[in-house]
């Protein structure tokens, strides 16, 4: 049989096919090559150097990376900004470390469009080389803001070498505010007054220090404790890198362009306030730090049972008493340690209590003092439980004046542990544990019927909670008083809480801090029948307390801090809104208050200040105010 003829149609089809299908499959992607950088070294220390990258295939959206060669560890250079020029070439903005790595090269890798390409060794950072030449000065200090205590500057930043921008920014600069004119022995900063130290310095007002920004930048610096229509003068020098101590900035050049400002008024005030004692080094203090004096340890505070303010406070680590009979204050050192101060309001005696450490023949352990209102007669001890027994709050009970204390004990180096509350009854001492897992910190009152309740805080599930506990038929009841407002914030700072007669139950404040550590949610808490109820009033400083206390028509005074730093007293009367006042302008920026009412109604503050009378020196006193009862 005859083979059909071969047929070549297919074949032809197949390849046509062929040939569509590759024309329509994407380009393969070019590699990513990268070839130099210009330039190509750069010293330690230098900002927004701008460093130009050549390769080829570059995307419009490329990102660059340093990393020292042989890692992925970018070694002290930070990628700013890149900017595409073309195809084979990007600009790269940089910020270099002073630290930065010196030893070894870095490469330069560059992404885009999900490919990857580097080139080696292409970029070196040298040992920053010290120059002779000082800082420059700053030459356009000025305010952008004025309270009564507080004043706002900027400036703009000069180089480590002059005003050089090659040569990068200076170290760092020192910032301070000294009295003006007005202040016997004050004036403008000289040569001679610019101390080292600046506390050292009589007339210092505050100081503030920071790394430099880089050349032609914003600089700002916050002082606060002014006192308010007083004229200071402000003065600014930059340092620089320059071994073995930096060359600061020219004197003579930093002298002329000081300024002068004047802070405003303090508010209207019904608070009259005054210094009760001083810490004046050298002769009262040891200097514990370069700059400041013996910390004057929060006071704490009552009136005794004439009305009368009294104030337990540390100076360079003895404690001292002060009382007044409105004739100035009485000073007199009451020992190594204490922790709170009470007056018995049956008899009028004064009473302490403090933990004592463990010392030769002697357990740690919790101590009780009373003596008789006279200061000539002696301190009588009474050991109350054993084992450690801190952050003490001494209180009478209203029914029966019964002496009692809540403590707080921690196990060694622990953050938690229980809270206690001992009683006096009957001359015997007794102890009770009302929480465990609690931390440092607490509060206690009354009921109209003398049943105690507390405030503490503690973790449950992860999460800060103000805990409550109130004694009822025998036994503690505990509650949840306040979460934080945000989840994740911490209880920080002094917690209270006080009785309400007008309402006949509790109320507590205390401070949520968020996770910066720098802003405090200042709370104010009410219960009612076991629920409790709670509002912001207010930001405050970190880490500082509040302090509560009521009158006996419901009326609330809350003592706490606002930022830069106001101490304020918010009061509220029984149906009312929240008003605020400012007690005093000499405050410090730990100053704890501790709020009392006097027999008056009227409170009292004892609170830790900033300044001597003048507002200049570096003093940290321990300052009272009283508030006058309103006109009728």
């Amino acid at each position: 049989m005859r083979r059909p003829p071969y047929n070549r149609s297919w074949l032809f089809g197949v390849v046509v096919l062929a040939g569509i299908l590759l024309l329509s499959l994407p380009a393969r992607a070019q590699s990513i090559k990268v070839t130099s950088a210009v330039p190509d070294t750069t010293e330690q220390g230098n900002l927004g150097l701008v460093v130009t990258v050549a390769g080829e295939n570059f995307g419009k959206s490329s990102k660059v990376a340093y990393f020292v060669t042989g890692t992925t560890n970018p070694g002290g250079i930070t990628v700013k900004g890149v900017k595409f020029i073309n195809s084979k070439t990007l600009e790269t903005t940089i910020d270099v470390a002073p630290d930065a790595q010196t030893d070894l090269k870095f490469d330069i890798q560059v992404m885009s469009n999900g490919r990857t390409g580097k080139g080696t060794e292409l970029f070196k950072v040298l040992v920053k080389q010290n120059s002779d030449l000082p800082p420059g000065s700053v030459m356009d200090l000025h305010t952008v803001d004025v309270g009564f205590n507080s004043a706002v500057f900027q400036w703009t930043a000069p180089a480590d070498d002059g005003y050089d921008p090659a040569s990068g920014p200076a170290t760092g600069w020192s910032f301070r505010i000294r009295g003006g004119d007005g202040i016997p022995g004050c004036g403008p900063f000289t040569a001679d007054t610019w101390y080292p130290y600046a506390a050292s310095d009589p007339c210092y007002v505050g100081s503030n220090g920071a790394f430099a920004s880089a050349p032609d930048a914003t600089e700002t610096a916050l002082v606060v404790q002014l006192a308010p229509n007083t004229q200071y003068y402000a003065m600014v020098r930059t340092q620089d890198d320059h071994a073995p101590d930096g060359i600061w900035s020219e004197i003579d050049n930093d002298l002329a362009h000081q300024v002068s400002f004047t802070t405003g008024p303090f508010p209207v005030t019904p608070w009259t306030a005054g210094i009760v004692d001083v810490c004046r080094p050298p002769e009262d203090c040891y200097y514990r730090t370069y700059t400041l004096p013996s910390y004057m340890h929060k006071p704490r505070f009552d009136f005794d049972r004439d009305g009368y303010p009294a104030l337990l406070y540390e100076k360079d680590g003895i404690y001292k008493l002060a009382t007044s009979t409105g004739s100035g204050w009485q000073i007199e050192t009451v020992g190594s340690l204490a922790g709170d101060l009470a007056f018995d309001p049956a008899n009028g005696d004064a009473t302490m209590a403090s933990y004592l450490p463990s010392a030769p023949g002697q357990k740690a352990g919790l101590v009780f003092y009373r003596r008789n209102g006279a200061t000539s007669d002696p301190w009588k001890a009474e050991s109350v439980a054993r084992g450690t027994a801190k952050a003490q709050v001494l209180r009478f009970n209203p029914v029966g004046s019964v002496p009692t204390i809540l403590y707080w004990a921690p196990g060694s180096g622990q953050q938690t542990g229980p809270l206690r509350l001992a009683e006096r009854r009957n001359a015997t001492w007794t102890v009770q544990e009302i929480a465990s897992g609690v931390g440092a910190g607490g509060g206690l009152a009354f009921d109209a019927v003398g049943n105690p309740a507390v405030i503490f805080y503690q973790y449950i599930d992860g999460r800060p909670v103000l805990g409550f506990g109130l004694y009822q038929g025998g036994s503690w009841k505990l509650e949840v008083a306040d979460y934080g407002p945000g989840a994740s914030d911490s209880l920080e700072g002094g917690i209270t809480v006080a009785y309400d007669p007008g309402r006949g139950d509790f109320s507590a404040a205390c401070g949520f801090t968020d996770t910066t550590r720098r802003h405090r949610h200042e709370r104010f808490c009410e219960r009612t029948a076991g629920v409790w109820t709670c509002e912001t009033i207010g930001e405050s400083e970190s880490h500082a307390s509040s302090s509560l206390a009521i009158g006996p028509d419901g009326t609330v005074f809350l003592a706490y801090f606002e930022p830069f730093p106001k101490l304020v007293v918010g009061i509220r009367p029984p149906g009312g809104s929240w008003t605020r006042e400012f007690p005093d302008w000499n405050i410090s920026l730990v100053a704890n208050p501790i709020l009392r009412l006097g027999a008056d109604g009227q409170p009292g503050v004892a609170y830790g200040g900033g300044h001597g009378e003048s507002g200049v020196g570096a003093y940290q006193p321990v300052c009272f105010a009283r508030r006058s009862p309103p006109s009728p």
